[in-house]
């Protein structure tokens, strides 16, 4: 249970925590490590470094605990990060880093209500096209649990 902020940036939507309930229920004002100012040396690192970097300069600011949920390992492949990120907000960072990626990438931010920490996995979006072709490759109906595109 929680509060949310829905905000548009940089054309991306991204929906915010403002607001989480405690042990009790009762909601509490939050803010989310991804609000956090931070400056990170891009220097022609891969991404997955960069990001890593991301997570420990969230936790540093923002007092929780921040981890890698998953990464794809092309993350890691050939792509560099050369631009320098001072005092910038940590979603921008995010966003240039998708960018200097390419392809349809968004990435997602989850509370651990046992563990207490946040976890940051980034994924993969599959083209329109992929999504098609899956779906003829089962006869056209989605598999069990799964919404059909």
């Amino acid at each position: 249970p929680g509060r949310y902020e829905l905000r548009a940036e940089e054309g991306y939507f991204h929906i915010v925590p403002t607001a989480r309930a405690d042990v009790t229920g009762v909601l509490r004002a939050v803010r989310s490590p991804l609000d956090a100012t931070v400056t990170l040396e891009g220097g022609g690192r891969n991404p997955n470094s960069v990001v890593k970097d991301l997570l420990k300069s969230l936790e540093l600011v923002s007092g929780y605990r921040v981890v890698g949920g998953f990464f794809p390992t092309y993350l890691s492949g050939d792509f560099r990060i050369e631009q320098r990120f001072e005092n910038a907000n940590a979603r921008a960072v995010l966003r240039a880093i998708l960018r200097a990626v390419g392809g349809r990438r968004t990435w997602f931010m989850m509370w651990g209500i046992w563990d207490r920490q946040y976890g940051l996995s980034i994924v993969r979006i599959p083209e329109e096209d992929e999504l098609k072709g899956a779906a003829g490759k089962r006869g056209g109906r989605p598999a069990d649990g799964e919404t059909q595109v």
